[in-house]
């Protein structure tokens, strides 16, 4: 008759390795917890730097409407009018 696990004694060495995965699964927990917290920061400032580019560009573009309302106006009402042709009758 076959023994059964639970009566079977421990293979050598089995406690050592459990130990040994034990502790490189805390060892990632931890690599994952620091690479999700540059992932963040990286992000953060990737976002940051995102922001301040498009008020530069907003500024830059409040810039040339105010020296040339009328150009603006005009391509204003150009582009309003060629959206209205692209989507009439959609």
């Amino acid at each position: 008759m076959a023994a059964r696990d639970a009566d079977m004694p421990p293979a050598p060495g089995l406690d050592e390795d459990l130990k040994h995965i034990k502790a490189h699964i805390a060892s990632l927990r931890e690599d994952l917890e620091t690479l999700a917290g540059d992932a963040a920061r990286v992000g953060h400032h990737q976002f940051d730097r995102m922001q301040s580019t498009a008020n530069a560009a907003a500024a830059g573009f409040a810039d040339v409407v105010r020296r040339n309302p009328l150009s603006a106006l005009a391509i204003a009402a150009g582009v309003g009018f060629l959206y209205g042709v692209l989507t009439w009758g959609r």
